[in-house]
């Protein structure tokens, strides 16, 4: 056999390339740490790694490739945002951090006081400061069917109204919780108050914090003047024999109902994307079944 050739061969070094197990995140407003890791064909990569961030509030380091992002309170005003640049094997990839902001609040406004319940004016309405049943500025108070009266949420024990409804029904005074606890200078606020204080006012979730009460919950304030506002916690609701998602649900009732079996109420509610701001929730007034547990905003009319 002649050999008529000669056959070549070319040898290429293989280079694996980087890769972090997430490139991006969404923290909340307060300080905090979040972590990833530096792979290299899915492996953690415990090298040498550069790590650099464009923005001061966010300080990473590095624990054999475990890479640990720890992230000051946001008091800028506004969402912010930086940039991690990770660096191995000459290789270069990015991480982005989303650092949401809420505002904290320390007092809640009012203008007067009737029955023990503070309230305050806006939009035409005076608007109890707190809901029914709470012990102090912020609280969440106490939870109720729509209908019930006086009579608190129990689980296996119904106490929702029980009458003939319909869409625009309105409750009587006699089944009605702010007037049965309050007094008769007092009522439930009503479908056609909420529309009227949504058209005429702007909402943002917020931190109330004073004293041993810490919870997330929304600010409503008047269109132009942020000082003048009530403050709904977000209570969450009750099915059961124990509130559900405290500081992230709301079902807060009007005295309006929507159907036969249904009630207008002010909700927020998970959408099914992640994170903890309002892009993962539903916010506005809707409707639910009168016989959860629900919290009550009540109006003066004395």
């Amino acid at each position: 056999m002649q050999l008529i050739g000669t056959m070549a061969y070319m040898f290429v070094e293989y280079l694996p390339t980087i890769k972090l197990s997430s490139s991006a995140a969404t923290v909340d407003t307060f300080s905090g740490e979040t972590t990833f890791n530096v792979q290299f064909d899915g492996v953690t990569y415990d090298g040498n790694i550069t790590l650099s961030s464009n923005k001061n509030w966010v300080t990473p380091t590095n624990n054999n490739g475990t890479i640990t992002l720890t992230y000051q309170q946001n008091s800028d005003g506004d969402e912010r945002v930086a940039t991690i640049t990770v660096t191995a094997l000459s290789q270069t990839a990015t991480f982005t951090l989303t650092q949401e902001y809420i505002e904290i609040i320390t007092s809640l406004p009012y203008d007067g006081v009737a029955n023990g319940m503070k309230y305050i004016e806006i939009a035409g309405t005076k608007w109890a400061v707190n809901n029914i049943g709470a012990t102090s500025d912020g609280d969440v108070g106490e939870y109720y069917e729509w209908g019930s009266g006086n009579q608190p949420y129990e689980y296996g024990n119904s106490h929702k109204y029980s009458g003939s409804i319909s869409s625009g029904f309105n409750l009587p005074s006699t089944a009605d919780t702010a007037t049965q606890v309050l007094g008769s200078n007092w009522r439930t606020a009503t479908y056609a108050e909420w529309t009227n204080l949504s058209s005429k006012t702007y909402s943002s979730t917020v931190l109330y914090k004073n004293g041993n009460v810490e919870i997330l919950g929304r600010k409503i304030y008047k269109k132009g003047n942020t000082s003048l506002f009530i403050f709904v916690p977000y209570a969450g609701y009750m099915s059961s024999t124990t509130p559900s998602l405290v500081g992230q649900y709301l079902t807060l009732w009007t005295s309006t109902a929507s159907s036969t079996s249904h009630a207008h109420a002010l909700r927020r509610y998970g959408n099914g994307q992640s994170g903890t701001g309002d892009n993962a929730y539903i916010y506005g007034l809707g409707t639910s079944s009168i016989g959860y547990g629900g919290s009550i905003r009540a109006v003066y009319i004395g």
